[in-house]
């Protein structure tokens, strides 16, 4: 096996030697936020694309599951359809010294946008009790995003989007399906 060399620089010329971890907080930080900011502003807007990474699929069909595994944050679970508004999970490390925490936000028609910090071990029951006030405690399914900013050690940053499952058929309790008398 021959080992490749990279090319030497001219002479004189020196690479910067800042750490690319100070330069990417200092630098890309900022536009990650702003690109959070421009996300929430555009929710419901069909024409402007930003990158995120999304599940979407068939009812239990594991893609909560998935999440959980590339997040390592519990979501909330269960029997039938338990994701009902689309999840926006917005992973973020922290500092060095700087305490982990968490904060959730309801679409701004849902709850006035107003966010609410929250422990990590309180994202799934928050997660649960914000869709039931969204969507209502059957199984009725909204376009009223949730998003959960999750502030953690180690933590690259990253935007995952949880979608309700796809149903061929409306199920019990939810608009359109039948209801029991």
């Amino acid at each position: 096996n021959k080992i490749i060399h990279p090319p030497s620089l001219p002479k004189g010329f020196d690479l910067p030697t800042t750490d690319f971890e100070d330069l990417r907080k200092e630098y890309v930080r900022p536009l990650i936020e702003l690109n959070d900011r421009v996300n929430f502003l555009t929710a419901t807007e069909t024409k402007i694309n930003s990158t995120r990474i999304v599940v979407a699929g068939d009812q239990s069909h594991g893609k909560t599951s998935l999440l959980e595994a590339l997040s390592g944050v519990d979501l909330p679970r269960g029997e039938g359809i338990v994701t009902r508004v689309p999840l926006i999970l917005q992973l973020r490390g922290v500092k060095e010294g700087e305490k982990e925490s968490a904060t959730i936000m309801a679409s701004p028609g849902a709850n006035n946008g107003i966010e609410e910090a929250i422990g990590i071990s309180q994202i799934s029951d928050k997660i649960k009790e914000t869709t039931d006030r969204i969507a209502g405690t059957g199984k009725d399914v909204q376009n009223k995003p949730i998003t959960v900013k999750i502030f953690r050690k180690n933590q690259d940053d990253l935007i995952l989007v949880d979608l309700p499952g796809i149903t061929r058929v409306a199920l019990e309790d939810q608009a359109g399906g039948t209801t029991k008398s």
